[in-house]
Formats: C-alpha cells, structure tokens, sequence
C-alpha cells in the first residue's frame, strides 16, 4: 500500500519543526518598554514562564508588581489575572497566549509553551512531556523552599527557564547536526 504524499509532507514537517528546524524567529509586537505588569502573589509555572517569556523577549526592562488575590490590583498592566489580557484561557497558557499574541515562532519558545500548557491547561490530566514534571518539581521546590518574597523566587526562576532554553536549544542543535 502507497503512502500517501499528503501524509509524508506532513510528517517530514513536524519533525522538522520538533528538531527545531523551522522558519526563523519572527520579531515580537512592538511593545512599549518598562512597563509595570501586576498580578498576585501566586507564583504558579504558568506565570513564572510568562515573565520570564516578558523580560527576555519582549521587554527586558519590565517590572512586575505583586499583591494579594484580595483587594484592587494597583496601577499597572492586569497581568495573569481572570480580568488581564494576558492570562490563562480554555486552551491555552498565559505563555501560550503571549507567544500567539506577538507572533513569536521561534522553536525553543514553542516546546517551553507546550510544557507548562502540559502543567497548567492539562493540570488534571497525564501529562505528556516527562519534562513537564522535572520543570514542575524544580519550580516547586524553589517557591515552597523560599521564604523571600516573589520579586526573589521570580529571578531565581529567570535563571531555571534561562537553563531551560539553553537545554532545548542545545539539544535541538544536537538533532539538527545528526
């Protein structure tokens, strides 16, 4: 029996996209600069990705604000809260979010959506990537290990998602050289 060529093009472009051999990087939206982000205090991988995904790819000179679930948000962008714009929808992450928003293809920042929608949208279910439950141990571990406030538990998980970047990449460059 043939195979169809439909099915082999298709095939050959996924695995080009999942080694990470896909059209290059599009530059984000424009973004004003330096904006203040505020949310609460719950620092869940969903939103720690999405900073990270702000501060390193969108706007390096963001500031977050954090308070609690009670009380008005102070002045700022509503961020990764039911009434922000950037936030957790039916299918899909707040990071997910961010990435269709400004149009931001590239690969490493594609698997890192896919993870932490394995952590937050499919919060219930088995979860698909073994990855998804390394990075949620290691974030876990560091908010609950920590009695600093968010500002401290968000930079040190920039350098947990930095780290992870680095892997995806370097592993994705390993696959390409192959």
């Amino acid at each position: 029996m043939a195979i169809p060529l439909r099915l082999i093009s298709l095939v050959l472009l996924l695995g080009a996209v999942v080694s990470g051999c896909s059209r290059p990087a599009s530059p984000p939206a424009s973004v004003a600069k330096g904006q203040t982000y505020v949310t609460w205090s719950t620092l869940e991988p969903d939103k720690l990705a999405s900073i990270w995904l702000i501060k390193r790819h969108l706007d390096p000179e963001a500031k977050f604000e954090f308070t609690d679930r009670e009380g008005d948000l102070p002045p700022g962008i509503p961020f990764d809260v039911p009434q922000a714009e950037y936030r957790r929808y039916a299918n899909h992450s707040c990071f997910e979010f961010i990435l269709q928003k400004h149009k931001i293809t590239d690969p490493t920042l594609g698997r890192i959506g896919a993870l932490i929608h394995d952590l937050e949208v499919n919060y219930w279910g088995q979860k698909r990537f073994p990855e998804s439950t390394v990075l949620a141990g290691q974030l876990e571990s560091m908010v609950l290990s920590n009695s600093v406030g968010p500002e401290v538990r968000v930079q040190q998980a920039l350098g947990v998602f930095d780290r992870l970047a680095e892997s995806l990449r370097a592993s994705a460059d390993q696959e390409h050289q192959k």
